[in-house]
């Protein structure tokens, strides 16, 4: 069980469990999705420390994560290569795999 806390945002003051916004160290009630204001840095590091942080879920067709910019999408098709869709890195896959999402890509762009 997470840190239990009430939401101190205009029409919602509900008691939830937030989650952490590690990319901006900010708090977000689950029931609004606002920024819950006055967190101590205590609990915010209490809360990265038992992993009550936002997570990014994504539900895309071979979604690949980045090895240089840590983002999961679909990679884009440049010149026959697979590369990032968010900083056109060169992304390193397996053959087959790799071979996979070639293939669905050109079938897309069809």
């Amino acid at each position: 069980m997470g840190f239990l806390m009430f939401c101190n945002n205009k029409g919602c003051y509900k008691e939830q469990e937030p989650l952490l916004d590690i990319e901006n160290n900010l708090v977000h009630c689950t029931e609004c999705g606002l920024e819950i204001k006055d967190v101590s840095k205590f609990v915010k590091v209490q809360m990265q420390t038992i992993g009550q942080v936002k997570r990014e879920i994504v539900n895309q067709t071979f979604a690949v994560k980045c090895t240089e910019c840590n983002k999961s999408a679909t990679p884009k098709l440049e010149k026959g290569e697979l590369v990032c869709k968010f900083c056109a890195h060169k992304l390193e896959l397996s053959g087959p795999y790799a071979y996979a999402i070639k293939q669905y890509l050109t079938n897309k762009l069809k």
